[in-house]
């Protein structure tokens, strides 16, 4: 999975779910927002003094009968450079203080990172020069979101699923959270389950790979859908099902092993050509070469803060 499909899944399961923000703010951070409000999209620019515009990942605008009585701004953050941490100083506060005065109501910044090491750089308060005048963003990580693992609130709740589940799928409610993907996905509409359904694999290591991967092959939760034929069924889509039915599952599990290694690779190489750093022959071949998914993501994080291609290995 590419660096910006890494990021625009998690951006498009909160555009689906326009209150989703809300839930993270209430339940993540014990914010205080009236539950009494409709929420929709609000605009992704803003215009600065200079007459050129910014563009922000979403906005979310809560609403009652006549008037925006709240906006939640949520940004999706992936790497943490310090090119990176100069732009966020820049842009989230203007984020905040225009759409404040834009709809003439408190706006708060909320922020999505996949690790923990990129979220605690992230986090870093930014002194806007006015004393008091401290934005200090809400950031978090899919660990800070509970693990979903009653099938029926995962029918409900299947953005928070799909963002949660890496963090916990290895922990003492795996199974069951990797159930509730399974039925997540069961009830995602065709036209994005398979997006969300590589986005989920991506993140998570083999051996809950390999478990969901079984689920989802399973009476219980074979998709029912033209994507789920063809996925289990035909197989071919992916390109990993060969020979008979019995050689399926086997199949299932080494091509996805295959493309997991390469794709985490490209991740890697992905962060390196957004930051402008060159890759020597030697660092290349090194991580081409690695077959330790573990290590890869690892490397995806520290390619996300280095100067120097080979300090990843250090």
């Amino acid at each position: 999975m590419s660096l910006s499909e890494e990021h625009e899944i998690p951006l498009e399961l909160i555009r689906n779910r326009p209150d989703f923000a809300r839930m993270v703010a209430v339940e993540v951070f014990g914010l205080d927002f009236p539950d009494d409000l409709t929420w929709r999209l609000g605009p992704e620019t803003i215009t600065n003094l200079a007459p050129r515009e910014s563009r922000l990942d979403v906005s979310l605008i809560g609403e009652d009968a006549e008037n925006p009585r709240r906006c939640l701004i949520h940004e999706v953050q992936l790497t943490a450079s310090r090119k990176d941490l100069a732009r966020i100083d820049k842009s989230w506060p203007c984020y905040v203080t225009n759409l404040r005065a834009r709809f003439d109501c408190p706006a708060t910044l909320l922020a999505f990172c996949p690790t923990e090491t990129i979220a605690r750089k992230v986090a870093k308060k930014i002194d806007c020069g006015h004393p008091g005048f401290v934005l200090g963003p809400l950031v978090y990580t899919p660990a800070d979101l509970k693990p979903i693992t009653d099938l029926a609130k995962a029918r409900e709740m299947p953005e928070w699923v799909f963002l949660s589940a890496a963090a916990h799928a290895d922990g003492p409610d795996g199974p069951k959270t990797l159930e509730a993907v399974a039925a997540a996905l069961q009830v995602t509409d065709d036209s994005k389950a398979v997006a969300y359904y590589d986005y989920v694999l991506s993140q998570l290591t083999k051996s809950a790979r390999q478990i969901l991967e079984e689920l989802m092959a399973s009476p219980t939760f074979r998709p029912k859908s033209d994507w789920g034929r063809r996925l289990w069924t035909e197989g071919e889509a992916h390109g990993e099902v060969k020979g008979k039915r019995e050689g399926k599952a086997e199949g299932r599990r080494e091509g996805r092993l295959e493309g997991k290694l390469e794709g985490e690779a490209e991740a890697v190489f992905a962060v390196f050509k957004a930051r402008r750093i060159t890759v020597g022959s030697h660092v290349e071949a090194r991580i081409r070469k690695c077959t330790d998914p573990k290590q890869l993501l690892e490397w995806v994080e520290r390619a996300a803060i280095v100067d120097r291609a080979e300090d990843i290995f250090a």
